[in-house]
């Protein structure tokens, strides 16, 4: 009895083998590709169509290769993540990407683009990438906050995503920030619509900085202000 069942069993799983891996009834009938921009969904089908081609109606839906798929779609700079599904009732594979999270970007950009990313990691982006990235994930780039860096490193990087994560969580409207040597941060910010340059200095002591700015932005003397220096902030000085 137990053979009969086994050799049962053999013949339905090899059934099921040939029905999703070599039968016609189980093919590719439509690839989406979930992206609002038609320009960013042309860019994307482009590359997955480039030869050899990763996906293609009438391809057996089991042997759709997921990992070539998101490998191929990786060569685009501005994607972070790729989820690659397959309907077997509707014959449909769906693909959905999310581009990478930019938390600045660097002055002096024009057709081309460079970006600090919320990992820490700088990339480059074409004029139309960036709104192939917009696309996906709908942000404004290009309001980001601009970076200038003299001596980028890992530690400067990071510093600089924690005064950025500091200011929005305290509701500053970041405008710009400069970083000309360790420790040491110029930003630009805009407080009630007036834009003030703030002389940082660190990333430590933010609450007692933040204090003293309200203070000194709520002076009516400092009403014009155009500057202050916190960099020491028992000591600070406005012009």
């Amino acid at each position: 009895m137990k053979k009969v069942l086994t050799a049962s069993a053999l013949i339905a799983l090899a059934g099921l083998i040939y029905l999703f891996g070599w039968s016609d009834i189980f093919s590719v009938s439509k690839v989406t590709i979930d992206l609002a921009d038609p320009k960013t969904v042309q860019e994307v089908e482009q590359v997955l169509a480039q030869p050899p081609a990763s996906i293609s109606i009438g391809e057996k839906l089991a042997r759709v290769d997921k990992r070539a798929i998101n490998a191929r779609l990786k060569s685009l700079p501005w994607i972070e993540r790729t989820n690659i599904s397959r309907n077997f009732i509707s014959g449909e594979v769906k693909i959905s990407v999310s581009s990478r999270t930019p938390i600045a970007k660097f002055a002096g950009g024009t057709n081309d683009m460079t970006f600090l990313g919320k990992d820490l990691r700088t990339f480059t982006l074409s004029t139309q990438a960036v709104v192939s990235a917009q696309s996906a994930n709908a942000a404004e780039w290009r309001d980001l906050p601009t970076l200038t860096v003299q001596s980028p490193t890992v530690q400067t990087f990071t510093d600089v995503k924690t005064l950025i994560d500091q200011l929005a969580g305290a509701g500053l409207k970041l405008i710009s920030m400069s970083v000309p040597g360790p420790g040491e941060f110029l930003i630009t910010i805009e407080p009630n619509g007036k834009r003030v340059e703030v002389m940082w200095g660190s990333v430590q002591e933010f609450d007692t900085k933040k204090r003293v700015l309200d203070a000194l932005l709520a002076a009516p003397e400092n009403a014009k202000v155009k500057k202050i220096d916190l960099s020491d902030p028992i000591n600070p000085t406005v012009r």
